[in-house]
Protein backbone atom coordinates (compact mmCIF):
# COMPACT_ATOMS: atom_id res chain seq x y z
CA UNK A 1 0.00 0.00 0.00
CA UNK A 2 3.02 2.59 1.10
CA UNK A 3 4.91 1.69 -1.95
CA UNK A 4 1.28 2.23 -4.54
CA UNK A 5 1.28 5.80 -2.54
CA UNK A 6 4.91 6.23 -3.17
CA UNK A 7 4.29 5.73 -6.59
CA UNK A 8 1.36 7.71 -7.08
CA UNK A 9 3.45 10.69 -5.24
CA UNK A 10 6.00 10.17 -7.62
CA UNK A 11 4.15 10.33 -10.41
CA UNK A 12 1.81 13.47 -9.88
CA UNK A 13 5.21 15.64 -9.17
CA UNK A 14 6.40 14.37 -11.67
CA UNK A 15 3.57 15.76 -13.74
CA UNK A 16 4.30 18.68 -11.86
CA UNK A 17 7.61 19.26 -12.76
CA UNK A 18 7.01 17.98 -16.61
CA UNK A 19 4.36 21.10 -16.71
CA UNK A 20 6.66 23.50 -15.08
CA UNK A 21 9.45 22.26 -17.59
CA UNK A 22 6.89 22.45 -20.88
CA UNK A 23 5.68 26.10 -19.35
CA UNK A 24 9.24 27.20 -19.21
CA UNK A 25 10.74 26.18 -22.60
CA UNK A 26 7.46 27.67 -24.09
CA UNK A 27 7.29 31.16 -22.31
CA UNK A 28 10.84 32.11 -20.89
CA UNK A 29 13.12 30.03 -23.35
CA UNK A 30 14.40 30.91 -26.51
CA UNK A 31 15.69 33.34 -28.75
CA UNK A 32 14.53 37.04 -27.95
CA UNK A 33 14.89 40.77 -29.43
CA UNK A 34 14.86 44.26 -29.22
CA UNK A 35 15.18 46.76 -31.49
CA UNK A 36 16.15 50.68 -30.54
CA UNK A 37 15.38 53.40 -33.45
CA UNK A 38 16.61 56.90 -32.80
CA UNK A 39 16.13 59.42 -35.03
CA UNK A 40 17.07 63.07 -34.15
CA UNK A 41 16.65 63.10 -30.19
CA UNK A 42 14.12 60.66 -30.05
CA UNK A 43 14.51 57.25 -29.51
CA UNK A 44 11.59 54.50 -30.50
CA UNK A 45 11.94 50.88 -28.50
CA UNK A 46 10.11 47.95 -30.16
CA UNK A 47 8.98 45.34 -27.75
CA UNK A 48 10.84 42.28 -27.28
CA UNK A 49 9.53 39.37 -28.58
CA UNK A 50 10.31 35.55 -29.01
CA UNK A 51 11.52 34.78 -32.42
CA UNK A 52 9.69 31.72 -32.96
CA UNK A 53 6.00 33.78 -32.86
CA UNK A 54 4.92 35.59 -35.62
CA UNK A 55 6.16 39.47 -35.52
CA UNK A 56 4.11 42.58 -36.81
CA UNK A 57 5.64 45.42 -38.78
CA UNK A 58 6.81 47.96 -36.68
CA UNK A 59 6.46 52.25 -37.83
CA UNK A 60 9.07 54.55 -37.59
CA UNK A 61 8.29 58.46 -38.39
CA UNK A 62 11.52 61.15 -39.29
CA UNK A 63 12.29 63.68 -41.29
CA UNK A 64 14.57 63.61 -44.07
CA UNK A 65 17.94 64.36 -43.38
CA UNK A 66 18.15 62.59 -40.42
CA UNK A 67 20.60 59.51 -40.05
CA UNK A 68 18.56 56.65 -37.96
CA UNK A 69 20.32 54.57 -35.54
CA UNK A 70 19.58 50.99 -35.59
CA UNK A 71 20.83 49.55 -31.78
CA UNK A 72 19.75 45.51 -32.06
CA UNK A 73 19.57 43.50 -28.70
CA UNK A 74 19.72 39.79 -28.84
CA UNK A 75 19.13 37.92 -25.35
CA UNK A 76 19.83 33.74 -25.76
CA UNK A 77 17.38 32.42 -23.10
CA UNK A 78 17.86 28.88 -23.53
CA UNK A 79 20.81 26.16 -21.96
CA UNK A 80 22.78 25.99 -24.79
CA UNK A 81 24.84 28.55 -27.36
CA UNK A 82 23.19 30.08 -30.40
CA UNK A 83 24.50 31.20 -33.42
CA UNK A 84 22.94 32.58 -36.47
CA UNK A 85 24.00 35.25 -39.28
CA UNK A 86 22.19 38.77 -38.97
CA UNK A 87 21.59 41.00 -41.96
CA UNK A 88 19.76 44.28 -42.44
CA UNK A 89 19.04 45.73 -45.53
CA UNK A 90 16.68 48.55 -46.82
CA UNK A 91 14.26 47.63 -49.38
CA UNK A 92 11.37 49.80 -51.61
CA UNK A 93 8.58 47.70 -51.96
CA UNK A 94 9.92 44.46 -53.17
CA UNK A 95 13.06 45.49 -54.14
CA UNK A 96 16.82 45.93 -52.18
CA UNK A 97 18.23 49.00 -52.47
CA UNK A 98 21.07 49.01 -49.74
CA UNK A 99 22.82 46.89 -47.29
CA UNK A 100 23.24 48.43 -44.10
CA UNK A 101 24.28 45.05 -42.13
CA UNK A 102 25.78 41.57 -42.29
CA UNK A 103 27.75 39.43 -39.83
CA UNK A 104 27.80 36.08 -38.23
CA UNK A 105 26.78 36.00 -34.47
CA UNK A 106 26.99 33.74 -31.17
CA UNK A 107 25.82 34.04 -28.26
CA UNK A 108 26.67 31.75 -25.04
CA UNK A 109 24.22 30.48 -22.98
CA UNK A 110 21.93 33.01 -21.47
CA UNK A 111 23.89 35.61 -22.77
CA UNK A 112 23.49 38.88 -24.89
CA UNK A 113 24.56 40.85 -27.70
CA UNK A 114 24.02 44.55 -28.67
CA UNK A 115 24.55 44.90 -32.62
CA UNK A 116 24.76 48.46 -33.96
CA UNK A 117 24.42 50.13 -37.55
CA UNK A 118 23.01 53.29 -39.24
CA UNK A 119 20.86 54.13 -42.02
CA UNK A 120 21.94 57.58 -43.80
CA UNK A 121 19.99 57.68 -46.65
CA UNK A 122 21.46 60.59 -48.54
CA UNK A 123 24.41 58.98 -48.58
CA UNK A 124 23.50 55.11 -48.96
CA UNK A 125 20.55 55.56 -51.19
CA UNK A 126 21.26 59.35 -52.94
CA UNK A 127 19.74 62.37 -52.72
CA UNK A 128 17.17 61.69 -55.11
CA UNK A 129 15.76 59.10 -52.93
CA UNK A 130 14.78 60.62 -49.66
CA UNK A 131 11.01 61.34 -48.73
CA UNK A 132 9.16 58.34 -49.07
CA UNK A 133 8.46 54.54 -47.61
CA UNK A 134 11.49 52.37 -47.15
CA UNK A 135 11.38 48.73 -45.27
CA UNK A 136 14.37 47.84 -42.68
CA UNK A 137 14.81 44.16 -42.78
CA UNK A 138 16.28 42.73 -40.24
CA UNK A 139 17.12 38.87 -40.74
CA UNK A 140 18.78 36.49 -38.34
CA UNK A 141 18.59 32.97 -40.15
CA UNK A 142 15.40 31.99 -41.30
CA UNK A 143 14.01 34.67 -39.25
CA UNK A 144 13.44 38.33 -38.48
CA UNK A 145 11.66 41.19 -38.82
CA UNK A 146 10.57 44.54 -41.02
CA UNK A 147 10.96 48.10 -39.40
CA UNK A 148 9.01 50.33 -41.61
CA UNK A 149 10.51 53.64 -42.14
CA UNK A 150 8.13 56.85 -42.49
CA UNK A 151 10.29 59.68 -44.03
CA UNK A 152 9.02 63.46 -44.65
CA UNK A 153 9.89 66.83 -45.48
CA UNK A 154 10.20 69.26 -42.66
CA UNK A 155 8.17 72.05 -43.42
CA UNK A 156 9.55 75.83 -43.45
CA UNK A 157 6.54 78.77 -42.73
CA UNK A 158 7.22 82.57 -43.66
CA UNK A 159 5.41 85.60 -42.36
CA UNK A 160 5.39 88.14 -44.87
CA UNK A 161 3.68 91.75 -44.29
CA UNK A 162 2.94 93.35 -48.11
CA UNK A 163 1.52 96.74 -48.61
CA UNK A 164 -0.63 96.64 -52.17
CA UNK A 165 -2.68 99.27 -53.53
CA UNK A 166 -6.70 99.21 -51.54
CA UNK A 167 -8.08 97.41 -55.07
CA UNK A 168 -5.70 94.71 -55.56
CA UNK A 169 -7.32 91.32 -55.02
CA UNK A 170 -6.06 88.94 -52.75
CA UNK A 171 -6.57 86.42 -54.93
CA UNK A 172 -4.01 88.12 -57.31
CA UNK A 173 -1.62 87.98 -54.74
CA UNK A 174 -2.26 84.52 -53.87
CA UNK A 175 -1.69 83.42 -57.30
CA UNK A 176 1.65 84.37 -57.44
CA UNK A 177 2.64 83.73 -54.57
CA UNK A 178 1.48 80.26 -55.30
CA UNK A 179 3.51 80.08 -58.98
CA UNK A 180 6.86 79.48 -57.14
CA UNK A 181 8.28 75.96 -56.05
CA UNK A 182 7.94 74.47 -53.16
CA UNK A 183 4.97 76.58 -51.81
CA UNK A 184 2.67 74.34 -50.09
CA UNK A 185 0.16 76.80 -48.19
CA UNK A 186 -0.62 79.88 -48.56
CA UNK A 187 -2.74 81.91 -45.28
CA UNK A 188 -4.14 85.15 -45.27
CA UNK A 189 -3.86 85.89 -41.64
CA UNK A 190 -5.56 90.16 -41.58
CA UNK A 191 -5.78 92.49 -43.97
CA UNK A 192 -5.39 96.55 -42.44
CA UNK A 193 -6.49 99.98 -43.55
CA UNK A 194 -5.75 102.81 -41.94
CA UNK A 195 -3.63 101.29 -39.21
CA UNK A 196 -2.19 97.99 -38.97
CA UNK A 197 -3.72 96.91 -36.06
CA UNK A 198 -1.03 94.50 -35.12
CA UNK A 199 2.11 97.00 -35.45
CA UNK A 200 0.27 100.13 -35.01
CA UNK A 201 2.08 101.37 -37.60
CA UNK A 202 0.09 103.85 -40.08
CA UNK A 203 -0.69 102.68 -43.58
CA UNK A 204 -0.67 105.50 -46.57
CA UNK A 205 -4.02 106.30 -47.95
CA UNK A 206 -4.69 104.30 -50.76
CA UNK A 207 -3.10 101.22 -49.62
CA UNK A 208 -3.71 98.16 -47.49
CA UNK A 209 -1.42 95.59 -45.55
CA UNK A 210 -1.80 92.32 -46.26
CA UNK A 211 -0.26 89.80 -43.20
CA UNK A 212 0.27 86.84 -44.81
CA UNK A 213 1.83 83.09 -43.69
CA UNK A 214 3.70 81.16 -46.58
CA UNK A 215 4.50 77.18 -45.62
CA UNK A 216 7.51 75.81 -47.78
CA UNK A 217 8.34 71.68 -48.24
CA UNK A 218 10.11 70.15 -50.55
CA UNK A 219 9.39 66.51 -51.34
CA UNK A 220 12.54 65.19 -52.90
CA UNK A 221 14.95 66.92 -50.06
CA UNK A 222 15.22 68.37 -47.03
CA UNK A 223 14.69 72.58 -47.78
CA UNK A 224 17.35 74.66 -46.30
CA UNK A 225 16.03 77.72 -44.93
CA UNK A 226 18.97 79.73 -47.78
CA UNK A 227 16.64 77.83 -50.67
CA UNK A 228 13.88 79.40 -49.09
CA UNK A 229 14.99 82.80 -48.72
CA UNK A 230 15.89 82.79 -52.14
CA UNK A 231 12.85 81.77 -53.49
CA UNK A 232 11.03 84.25 -51.43
CA UNK A 233 13.74 87.37 -52.67
CA UNK A 234 12.32 86.35 -56.35
CA UNK A 235 8.94 86.09 -55.77
CA UNK A 236 8.75 89.23 -53.33
CA UNK A 237 10.27 91.08 -57.13
CA UNK A 238 7.23 89.47 -58.78
CA UNK A 239 4.51 90.83 -56.61
CA UNK A 240 6.40 94.12 -56.70
CA UNK A 241 6.83 94.10 -60.77
CA UNK A 242 2.90 92.86 -61.49
CA UNK A 243 1.45 94.68 -58.39
CA UNK A 244 2.98 97.25 -57.35
CA UNK A 245 3.24 95.16 -53.98
CA UNK A 246 6.07 95.47 -50.93
CA UNK A 247 7.11 94.43 -47.99
CA UNK A 248 5.99 96.95 -45.20
CA UNK A 249 8.54 99.34 -44.40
Amino acid sequence: MKDKRRISLFLGLACFIGILIIFGVNGFLGVYDTIYVTAGEYEQTICPESFKYKQEDSHVEVECGEIIHFRYELSNRRFSSYSAPVQASVWIGKQKVADLFSRDIGIKPFGKLMLEWDFDIVEQLGPESIVGTYTVKVERGEVGRNVIVEVSSPVIARGIELEVDEQTNYLEVESIIRSFPWVTKVRLEGSYTGVDLYTGKQIPEGKKVLRITIVYQSFSHALTGEEVGIIQEQMLAALYQELGASLQS
